[in-house]
């Protein structure tokens, strides 16, 4: 009974502890320079596919924003809403192909191709079908954020264009914390187990959501950064403009129009940037977070095991 008792002890003491945000993102960071070269590989086709997919979704919507504006023509808004919604979903489906492609690398469970990498298995299904649950999650979390302010901003006598930042701001917000509370576990989860994906990833994070928010933030800043000097590399070659913001709707939509390659370009390897660096960190510390309940689970403390693959 004793000897029982002092393994347990020195099991607990031997426990590792969780990950702290800055080391997940440092290891995340560490892989992607270490495996550069097959990163590259595997997000060739994955970028090239979600700029053209983005290309084409943007430019139907922005000339059929145009043209209802013009003609006030209920058809060409709905073609408009049509072409960008087929663009959000094919765009999700490319980047769960990516990040399970990723997830794999991580775990040593992809072996060497060529340079056009781009397959859709059964994980890779399993990814996609995650992520529009979550889609789903964000956008009720958005109507209940519109409802919200429908309610709340005729009893504030703020100026519009500080309702609409606020709005923004928490709109924003919000679908980061649902995406570090939810979403950022999907890949590893699918890529280290089997059965219900969601719910899983709501249990895994309960108690790690500071941390996962610390991550997904640290991690978002290279995506940013290469966004906003992307920008600024392009703006060298075209004299400045003053910024207005009482122009017609039609005008934005022709400026963007003009300059949509390169903001689809730029935002297609942001994006591929940012799930990159999430995957990594996502598999690392469900991996972590894996052993730890075993290690609790091994010493005689009834924690549940969340899955039953091999770590």
């Amino acid at each position: 009974m004793e000897h029982g008792l002092r393994s347990i002890r020195t099991v607990s003491n031997e426990l590792p502890r969780r990950l702290t945000a800055v080391c997940a993102a440092s290891m995340a960071l560490k892989f992607a320079v270490r495996k550069f070269p097959q990163l590259v590989r595997i997000s060739l086709a994955p970028v090239a596919a979600i700029a053209v997919v983005q290309y084409v979704s943007l430019w139907v919507y922005l000339s059929e924003l145009v043209t209802f504006i013009v003609s006030g023509d209920p058809r060409t808004a709905s073609v408009a809403l049509g072409a960008l919604t087929a663009g959000l979903f094919i765009s999700v489906f490319i980047s769960a192909v990516a990040v399970s492609a990723i997830a794999d690398l991580l775990l040593g469970n992809r072996s060497e191709r060529g340079w056009l990498q781009f397959s859709a298995g059964r994980q890779e299904w399993r990814v996609y079908a995650a992520y529009l649950r979550f889609l789903l999650l964000a956008t009720g979390f958005f109507a209940g954020v519109y409802v919200a302010t429908a309610l709340l901003l005729p009893l504030f006598k703020w100026s519009p264009s500080l309702m609409a930042e606020g709005v923004a701001l928490v709109a924003l917000g919000g679908l980061v914390c649902l995406f570090a509370r939810i979403g950022f576990l999907i890949p590893a989860i699918v890529a280290r187990s089997r059965g219900t994906v969601l719910r899983k990833a709501l249990y895994a994070g309960a108690h790690d959501f500071p941390r996962n928010l610390a991550i997904v933030l640290l991690l978002s800043t290279p995506a940013i950064a290469v966004e906003v000097f992307g920008e600024y590399l392009l703006r060298l070659g075209s004299s400045p403009a003053r910024i207005t913001i009482d122009l017609p709707v039609s005008y934005y939509a022709q400026a963007l129009q003009h300059r949509l390659p390169e903001f689809v370009v730029l935002s297609s390897i942001s994006v591929m940037i940012v799930l990159a660096l999430l995957t990594a960190a996502s598999v690392i510390c469900y991996r972590d977070y894996v052993f730890d309940d075993r290690a609790v689970e091994s010493a005689g403390s009834p924690v549940a095991n969340l899955d039953s693959a091999p770590v």
